[in-house]
């Protein structure tokens, strides 16, 4: 196969990249100093790595609120990769690292992403639109900027699982669909439908295609695919998402299965009637389907790359399982760009535009080269002034600079002020600390969500802060009183809206 990059755009793609980690971590990072990250989903994932690197695998309480008894990040996700990240922190011991990681990971996700397109069309130019494409997009941002999820790096792994895929790399595939499984317990689906992918789309050498010639059409067909490694990673993928969903999962989980399963009420109780769901429930599984809400959905999902993805539909399969998860759901959030649910589809979503403009350029423009030139430039413009329209309408900008994350990338004077109390806090001490604190003091055993205390030496607030779960104000601020009044509690520091408590 001859190189797919020549040497000079090597280079300017790698350093595209570097320059894509630095900002991304810049980012992430600066929000986090400004107290713009939460104990969702930031803290709880620095507790269970800190945990981990400690000697305590996975091990967290910050999710005492939503699942009573819970002391494992297993019984909420399964997601191994905690553990090599667990190894950063003997380096540095610090949440952003987790920043950092997924900020160079998203930003590592160019490099499969272009040379995936540049292989199949033969156009660095429809590369370089795939690569804009994907650095414009509302759900790589908001995933980048919604704190910390393992999932986005399962999202990368499966991207450079396709890409060694179709270059036939089959060990290097295995190791990244392992990593990629390692990131949540329902990636299995994703790598089970890169299986599909492989038999269906991805040919064979030319030996191997030479050698079945003269078969019948139907078996010379499959003959002609990777099948053989299509159905490996089918049954490696389903068996992982089976395992982890049916014995490690309900092994943690004081509930004796996923808490999650109370989004997918209305189609049964157990993931088993969920899958069966279709056919047992059949009216109200496509009710749930073709229901306004997630009509909206996949409108969000279509309208951002001009519905363009529907010419490429086939590199959609693996992100299936997570659309299909997000559709069903009762969970509004998930149904939406704006915060990382979206994350497994947006870069197939990307490659399935691309792959359809390339399509759309055979088909309109098969007479001369000319002609597919010009239909390639004309609707890659479409796709990305949709792309920008989509932006202008929904975000009022383009999403990092949107009035969404207005204001949270500069250290106002308060700010050190914060850190310094923080600091204040002994190490080993249990705190409570306010939903957008939490994540600067969640490195202990155990910590606490305000307004809970039980054996809280310690509780940190922030006048001006996030006041979730509180659903006023006036609620949060009879809270504080009631501890300024408490006589078990007495004020360390106060300064510019920060509070400290210390038990007497």
């Amino acid at each position: 196969m001859p190189p797919i990059l020549p040497r000079h755009a090597n280079r300017l793609l790698l350093a595209l990249i570097a320059l894509c980690a630095i900002v991304f971590s810049y980012l992430s990072v600066v929000r986090h100093y400004t107290f713009n990250t939460a104990v969702y989903d930031l803290a709880m994932y620095d507790q269970a790595v800190w945990n981990t690197s400690q000697g305590r695998p996975f091990a967290i309480n910050l999710l005492e609120d939503t699942m009573p008894g819970l002391t494992n990040k297993l019984g909420d996700h399964v997601e191994p990769i905690l553990l090599p990240l667990a190894a950063l922190y003997w380096l540095r011991s610090n949440p952003d690292v987790l920043l950092v990681v997924q900020a160079i990971a998203l930003a590592a996700l160019i490099w499969p992403l272009y040379q995936l397109v540049r292989n199949r069309s033969q156009s660095g130019w429809l590369a370089g639109v795939a690569v804009a494409l994907y650095l414009l997009h509302p759900g790589m941002w908001n995933a980048l900027l919604f704190d910390f999820h393992p999932v986005t790096l399962g999202a990368v792994f499966l991207v450079f699982t396709l890409w060694m895929l179709v270059q036939r790399k089959h060990l290097a595939a295995v190791i990244c669909a392992v990593l990629a499984m390692m990131c949540k317990e329902q990636i299995g689906l994703s790598v089970a439908l890169l299986g599909v992918y492989a038999i269906l789309f991805v040919k064979r050498s030319e030996q191997n295609q030479a050698e079945s010639k003269d078969a019948k059409r139907l078996v010379r067909f499959f003959r002609s695919r990777d099948w053989r490694f299509g159905l490996l990673l089918i049954a490696v993928g389903v068996v992982w998402s089976v395992i982890a969903l049916g014995v490690i999962t309900p092994a943690f989980q004081p509930l004796g299965n996923s808490y999650y399963l109370n989004r997918y009420g209305r189609l049964g109780n157990t993931f088993v009637e969920v899958l069966l769901s279709p056919i047992t429930k059949p009216d109200v599984f496509w009710s749930v389907i073709f229901g306004p809400k997630r009509i909206a959905y996949y409108g969000d999902l279509l309208l951002p790359l001009g519905f363009l993805p529907l010419l490429g539909v086939e590199l959609l399969l693996p992100a299936l399982p997570d659309i299909a998860l997000n559709a069903l759901s009762a969970f509004a959030p998930s149904r939406t760009l704006d915060y990382h649910y979206a994350v497994i589809a947006v870069p197939f979503l990307v490659l399935a535009t691309v792959w359809g403009i390339d399509r759309l350029g055979c088909w309109l423009g098969r007479k001369t080269p000319q002609a597919r030139r010009a239909v390639l430039i004309a609707t890659s413009a479409f796709a990305l002034i949709a792309m920008g329209a989509y932006q202008i309408d929904r975000y009022h900008g383009f999403v990092p600079l949107s009035d969404r994350y207005a204001g949270t990338y500069t250290i106002e004077p308060r700010d050190p002020i914060g850190w310094q109390m923080a600091a204040q806090i002994p190490r080993d001490a249990i705190v409570s600390a306010q939903f957008n604190l939490l994540p600067h003091v969640s490195q202990r055993q155990r910590a606490h969500i305000f307004p809970r205390l039980e054996d809280a030496e310690y509780v940190w607030l922030d006048t001006q802060g996030v006041i979730e779960p509180f659903q006023t104000r006036e609620e949060y601020q009879a809270a504080v009183d009631t501890l300024r009044a408490d006589p078990a509690f007495v004020i360390v520091a106060e300064q510019d809206g920060y509070i400290l408590f210390r038990r007497q």
